[in-house]
């Protein structure tokens, strides 16, 4: 008993914590009771000492010597329980006592490990221990690198020296080279066969994968319900395997103050109704114990299964939770303008298959790309021919950049293929369409506005994909383009130049054609009939018709984000609103978030814009995510606890769904047609450790390892 209580030391509280009612001793009509002063010991220069050898005990209400209590021979009050407290010069008396300070000696010489006969024995089993936990720590470090880049595990064979043992025993390898400890390790036992331990086999690096996922998810659930408020989005995609993937996104801001966006699991769902998918949004949350009262946003695409105001998700979850309001992802209802606007009218439809087309002609053939790859390279600013894209418009950026930059080493390339006499006729004949097509000057026009139009749509598609940005720079990214499409109406001249200058064609190609004229019905006469000629109709019928489209598409698409700009956007403008405006703003919002923001928030607000003006901040300063900082940096929350409240909602909300479609990206990469297999669990672990990259150095090594030999008796002392 002895031994166990010198290898475990009692753990005792802080005396200054302890609640000593249960002490409380009557003397007469006064009471007394211990005190956190009776545990420490005054020297004469003030200074004062714990005395670790009182233990006072919560069940009794006394106090004993600890030295005494084990080695003490005789019996005595600090032996059976000292409760005297109204002679509380008794303890100092004891601590002076001969027989506390032998038996105090025993105490350090039995605590001794050198002095005890099982010693040597002791060492060997700590020796033993330490040699296992590094084994264990190289082994943990080899799984974060591989699980952190997206890399597959295991090869065709589990055999150290082999050249298809996979890139986990290969890691291990390279590790070994430069790591004396590791190489004499898996000498010794890296191929120890069946029945022996080496904790190198596939089902030890399993249960450790599994082992920080749990740890990492459990500190990301911590995070999450320490910042209170989080917003969710959720999407889906088929896998290699055919199963379709629920990715499930959080957003919730950090203790200091930053805007976090974590992958937490993919969840394989049956079905894409809006009742299945709200079910397992709630699952997800109630198996986390993550209260989906404290939701206050949700973004999703705009498919209506998710968006409909009525039976969509979004519907669904606001019917749980009125706060949680919906914001659709800004970059793909950008990309849904684009699209509307890219087939709102013939040309553009036709100028969209024949940007394809080139792509698609002389990518078929290896000789065919090595012709326009021969021109191209080598010359500044020129690209090769892009493929499109119908999820990422930036694609069709690209494509239409390379157009432009490359048009005539593209013209020359058809030429090339179409006077060559050893290419088949077939495709001599598609190159002499395309051809046709490169002296078009109704084409040369469609490239030179699409292309235009599509670098700011690609640079603005980019912006709101930071996880950093909130809805008022998407609503002010969504004014600006709008602005800009409204403001090319009148440049229609300037690219029929540009398109003359590009193509060397200065006729339009219905000139050579015959009008037709409509035919009129029995009861009407078409003398009336406005024929316009080849350039206005091009700008009446096809660019302006583009223009609008684009101008009512991005006008309609931005109402939604400016509902919850005006809701909140007055947080970054405090320096530029009068007092009254501010009042105003301020309880139309804590009318909203009655449970969240006090009576008192508007008073707030007017002395934290009185604060915020004298740091004189510049205009790049002058946003939410930077006022959260410097309420969390400066350490001032208890003085704008409102503030600091609806800062957080605000930035909890999602401007894009990125971070989901960057998952998909890392589902296809580790569960690929080599790895189609895999089960749900593992590729949840996988993925949430490659998807939070910079996270997985949170999971401590020694926290693992003790975890690893707490789950089950292992064959080795760890």
């Amino acid at each position: 008993m002895i031994d166990f209580i010198l290898r475990n030391p009692l753990k005792q509280q802080d005396p200054r914590t302890m609640n000593f009612a249960i002490s409380k001793r009557m003397y007469g009509s006064r009471s007394r009771c211990c005190t956190a002063q009776m545990f420490f010991q005054k020297t004469p220069n003030g200074k004062m000492h714990q005395r670790e050898w009182m233990s006072f005990s919560p069940s009794k209400g006394v106090v004993f010597c600890i030295p005494c209590k084990l080695f003490s021979t005789s019996v005595n009050t600090f032996t059976e329980g000292f409760n005297d407290w109204k002679n509380e010069a008794r303890i100092a008396e004891h601590e002076r006592s001969f027989n506390h300070r032998e038996n105090t000696r025993k105490l350090v010489m039995r605590g001794n490990v050198l002095g005890k006969i099982d010693s040597k024995l002791h060492i060997q089993y700590m020796q033993e221990c330490n040699y296992w936990r590094q084994v264990l720590s190289r082994i943990i470090l080899a799984i974060k690198f591989l699980a952190s880049r997206g890399l597959a595990f295991r090869g065709t064979d589990e055999k150290f020296g082999s050249l298809r043992n996979g890139n986990y025993m290969g890691v291990l390898e390279l590790m070994a080279r430069n790591d004396p400890f590791l190489q004499n390790h898996i000498d010794r036992l890296g191929n120890p066969g069946k029945g022996n331990v080496s904790y190198f086999s596939k089902d030890i690096c399993e249960e450790f994968i599994a082992m920080i996922y749990d740890d990492l998810l459990n500190k990301l659930i911590l995070e999450v319900k320490a910042s209170q408020y989080y917003a969710i989005s959720v999407d889906s995609t088929p896998d290699i395997s055919h199963s379709d993937q629920l990715t499930f996104i959080i957003r919730y801001v950090c203790e200091k103050g930053k805007p976090t966006e974590r992958f937490m699991q993919f969840i394989p769902i049956e079905s894409h109704k809006a009742t299945y998918i709200e079910q397992v949004i709630v699952q997800v949350l109630l198996d986390k114990s993550i209260d989906i009262m404290d939701c206050r946003g949700q973004s999703y695409d705009n498919a209506s299964n998710m968006a409909g105001c009525y039976g969509g998700v979004q519907a669904k979850i606001i019917e749980r939770n009125p706060l949680a309001i919906y914001v659709p992802c800004a970059a793909h209802s950008l990309n849904l303008v684009g699209q509307a606007a890219a087939e709102c009218c013939l040309e553009a439809t036709k100028f969209f298959m024949f940007v394809q087309h080139i792509y698609t002609f002389l990518s078929a053939s290896t000789s065919r790309w090595a012709k326009i790859k021969s021109k191209v390279e080598n010359q500044p600013g020129m690209l090769l021919p892009k493929s499109l894209s119908n999820t990422r418009w930036s694609a069709r950026a690209e494509a239409c950049r390379a157009l432009v930059n490359s048009w005539g080493s593209l013209r020359d390339a058809l030429d090339d293929i179409v006077e060559d006499a050893s290419e088949k006729p077939t495709t001599k004949a598609e190159a002499e369409g395309l051809l046709q097509q490169f002296g078009s000057l109704e084409t040369a026009i469609m490239v030179v506005v699409w292309s235009d139009i599509l670098e700011r749509f690609d640079k603005t598609n980019k912006s709101l994909q930071r996880v950093n940005i909130d809805l008022t720079t998407v609503v002010q990214l969504y004014n600006a383009l709008h602005t800009y499409i409204v403001s090319l109406r009148n440049r229609f001249d300037h690219y029929e130049i540009q398109a003359k200058e590009l193509s060397q064609c200065n006729d339009y190609a219905r000139e050579n054609q015959r009008r037709r004229r409509r035919t009129a019905k029995f009861d009407e006469v078409n003398d009336n009939d406005v024929i316009l000629d080849t350039k206005a109709n091009m700008r009446v019928n096809t660019f302006l018709v583009i223009l609008d489209r684009l101008a009512g598409e991005l006008k309609k698409r931005s109402i939604v984000y400016k509902v919850v700009d005006t809701r909140f956007g007055f947080l970054t403008c405090l320096l530029f609103l009068t007092d009254a405006e501010i009042i105003t703003k301020c309880e139309e919002l804590q009318a909203i978030y009655s449970t969240d923001l006090g009576n008192d928030f508007g008073e707030e607000c007017l002395y934290f814009r009185n604060f915020i003006r004298e740091m004189e901040l510049t205009d790049e300063d002058i946003n939410a995510q930077n006022f959260l900082l410097i309420i969390r940096e400066k350490s001032i929350v208890t003085i704008f606890p409102n503030m600091d409240i609806a800062l957080r909602m605000y930035l909890t909300l999602f401007s894009s769904n990125a971070t989901g479609e960057r998952s998909f990206s890392t589902l296809k990469r580790i569960k690929n047609y080599l790895r189609n297999t895999m089960g749900q669990s593992r590729l949840s672990s996988l993925a949430f450790l490659s998807a939070n990259g910079e996270f997985i150095d949170r999971a401590q090594t020694d926290t693992i390892i003790d975890k690893f030999a707490s789950l089950k008796a292992r064959k080795r002392q760890i």
